[in-house]
């Protein structure tokens, strides 16, 4: 559910400058996903997901943090947030990491485990049924053991 999706076209080009096998694959992942669409319950469902991006970060000529991007998902509906999850994909390096959740404009938080070693991608996901309180609800991407401050992205939680 939160991982990294990349559409990349590896059809031929004829002459005409028309792709083949790239359009037909493309037209097959639409009609799969309007079909996945249509077959999930709108009904009371409040879902968000998005997408950060962070710059490189630069101390004195060195490097100190690649440049990537953060992905949050919510589901639930209102206030209730079922399941909530993060992933990210750096250009390089992150060493021990963890996602801090917060909620109704930081009111509360509550933090993942870490997940040590270096690595140019992690993903978390937890399993929550509870209520939060309304306003923002954000995921923090945290390095080096809580002490390096990577990557912020908010959703707005209302009843």
């Amino acid at each position: 559910m939160f991982a990294f999706m990349s559409v990349k076209d590896r059809g031929a080009v004829t002459a005409t400058g028309t792709r083949r096998r790239g359009v037909l694959r493309g037209l097959v992942g639409v009609v799969l996903a309007a079909g996945l669409l249509g077959a999930v319950p709108a009904a009371s469902q409040a879902s968000a997901y998005g997408y950060q991006y962070w710059a490189a970060q630069w101390t004195g000529g060195i490097k100190v943090l690649p440049a990537g991007q953060l992905f949050h998902a919510i589901e639930g509906a209102g206030d209730h947030i079922r399941v909530q999850g993060g992933n990210y994909l750096a250009g390089g390096q992150l060493c021990d990491t963890g996602l801090k959740f917060t909620y109704g404009n930081g009111s509360t938080s509550s933090r993942s485990h870490v997940r040590r070693g270096c690595s140019r991608a992690q993903q978390w996901k937890y399993t929550m049924n509870k209520r939060v309180p309304v306003g923002k609800a954000c995921a923090e991407l945290w390095a080096e053991n809580w002490r390096q401050h990577v990557a912020t992205q908010c959703h707005r939680v209302s009843r």
